[in-house]
């Protein structure tokens, strides 16, 4: 059976895509036939429980050769900002608030990724997109990817143009 047209919750449809109930639709399926849609606070739920990825660092500091961590992802209500910490800590190490994020991309298309990411792993990756910076990450499949790029997308338009304290975004002087 196929997820699409948002005949299925959000929460249904990840239950259905791990019993091999459910098919994932490409990216590239998703731009063609439009956006799918989904109760929002199944969206917000799914997001806020996050996953581990890898981040992926515009540059090695001369602490670490590391260009990749392992990190937890998640979307904090509270904040209002995607978050990410070390698994299982408390500190978080970084966030990016929502009403900053202007797209989230699937493959190699940053700076970061078109010089450290590795060919054979494009397919598991996407970037959370800001004016200023991206967050790079690698799932563990493709499908977790496609999950995830389409779960931002839902709730992008949600949030865009808020602040922190979830009022409209002054653009300056009229």
């Amino acid at each position: 059976r196929r997820v699409h047209g948002g005949c299925l919750e959000v929460s249904k449809w990840r239950e259905q895509l791990l019993s091999g109930g459910a098919e994932i639709i490409s990216s590239r399926e998703l731009r063609r036939n439009g956006p799918v849609t989904a109760p929002i606070e199944d969206v917000d739920e799914r997001l806020q429980a996050g996953s581990t990825f890898f981040k992926y660092k515009a540059s090695k500091s001369m602490f670490s050769s590391k260009v990749r961590e392992l990190r937890a992802v998640f979307w904090s209500a509270a904040e209002r900002a995607l978050v990410w910490k070390e698994p299982g800590a408390k500190k978080i190490h970084g966030s990016i608030p929502f009403d900053e994020i202007e797209d989230v991309v699937p493959g190699f298309q940053t700076k970061v990724f078109l010089q450290y990411g590795k060919p054979e792993t494009e397919h598991k990756c996407f970037s959370v997109v800001t004016a200023t910076r991206t967050l790079d990450l690698e799932c563990g499949s493709e499908g977790e990817r496609d999950e995830f790029v389409w779960l931002f997308r839902q709730l992008l338009p949600k949030y865009a143009g808020l602040n922190a304290k979830g009022n409209p975004c002054s653009l300056g002087p009229a």
